[in-house]
């Protein structure tokens, strides 16, 4: 196989590069130096080095919906000028995953295989089943990786073994293969140490700054949900015998935006931040407890809800609550110790509180709202 950098208008063979990342032609990406040239066609050689487009993606991923659309193509991909017993390292197609790793493998000759996993990071991927054991074997004989290296090492990502069945994986492709360390960065001393990882490389962390990074993308996530609950609360707090009057929903829809902004801010925010220190296992008991401290604390400190009518006060506790806890619970898929089987557990737990409060507090506005009108 010979190496041949890339050159302006040069016309390549490259199977399925309609749809890289960005909508790029591979012979026009970025992050490409150049190609090899095998009799299975050209394999992109990838830069170890980020620039400032790649930063922007990994930004734009983290706060919007960009990140649906931040993938490159499954497939083999090359690292430096690697033979037939290089290394061969396993990611997710979603672009910033496979940004860390090509990161991390400077002054490297290896190989970088990556699964389709629909442009999920390898955690996620892991829990949800595209990256698998069938996956893995896929790409392995679609890219004929057996003639390509033969001699090669397949080094997996430690947070892909949900998904990988080892031995399944070896018997189907004849290759050895083995887990790496749990982050990319720690690679080269992984490799070093002659594939052996210290207690630190087989770590799972979260910290404050690891879940801090998330927390954008939780808020874009629920961004909708929450315009749409605003507007229901504006049109309630208008809400009148004779129709919508304007001048009136200030009166009892800002102590229900208050209590929405706050439970936002409680379980988007709060929760992810403290979640090591608030009790229990549960996110959604996290994100209720830390909703409705909030909650209370706003009201003791500014006496928010102190002038309103009971009932619309229980109901703007419950909801403010619940929501807290529903926002928090989205963040468990986010978090590197839970579980597919856990989560689902958890929502069967807290679906049926979720519609009881719902009920409970309709009940308690519609009460609030003849009580205005003077109906009872």
């Amino acid at each position: 196989m010979n190496f041949r950098p890339i050159q302006k208008n040069t016309n390549l063979i490259v199977k399925n590069q309609q749809s890289t990342c960005c909508n790029q032609n591979l012979n026009s990406a970025p992050w490409i130096s150049g190609f090899i040239n095998s009799k299975y066609g050209m394999i992109p050689v990838v830069k170890t080095d980020l620039d400032r487009e790649d930063y922007k993606g990994h930004i734009r991923s983290r706060i919007s919906s960009y990140r649906d659309n931040f993938t490159i193509n499954p497939g083999l991909y090359a690292v430096g000028n690697p033979d037939s017993s290089s290394h061969i390292f396993v990611t997710a197609n979603y672009k910033m995953s496979f940004d860390l790793l090509r990161k991390s493998l400077k002054k490297i000759n290896g190989w970088i295989l990556v699964l389709n996993t629909g442009g999920i990071n390898v955690w996620c991927a892991a829990g949800k089943g595209t990256f698998s054991t069938e996956e893995l074997i896929k790409q392995i004989k679609s890219t004929h990786l057996k003639d390509i290296a033969p001699s090669g090492k397949i080094i997996l990502p430690q947070l892909g073994a949900p998904g990988i069945n080892i031995v399944a994986a070896r018997k189907a492709t004849g290759f050895n293969i083995l887990y790496g360390p749990v982050k990319a960065q720690d690679i080269p001393e992984f490799l070093q140490c002659n594939y052996k990882a210290n207690s630190s490389m087989r770590r799972v962390t979260f910290s404050i700054k690891e879940r801090a990074i998330l927390i954008p993308i939780e808020l874009f996530m629920i961004k909708k949900k929450f315009l749409a609950i605003a507007l229901i609360i504006l049109i309630y707090g208008g809400l009148t015998l004779e129709g919508i009057i304007f001048n009136k929903i200030p009166e009892t829809s800002l102590p229900l935006l208050i209590a929405l902004v706050i439970s936002i801010i409680s379980g988007a925010i709060i929760t992810p931040l403290l979640l090591p220190y608030i009790p229990f296992r549960s996110f959604a008991l996290k994100g209720a407890i830390s909703g409705l401290s909030l909650l209370y604390l706003a009201d003791y400190i500014f006496g928010i809800f102190t002038k309103t009518n009971p009932f619309l006060k229980i109901a703007i506790i419950i909801l403010g609550t619940l929501f807290s806890s529903y926002t928090a619970l989205q963040f468990t898929g986010s978090t590197p110790f839970t579980s597919l089987s856990g989560v689902k557990k958890e929502v069967r737990f807290t679906l049926p509180i979720y519609i009881s409060a719902i009920v409970i507090s309709i009940v308690l506005l519609i009460i609030n709202k003849a009580i205005q009108w003077s109906l009872i």
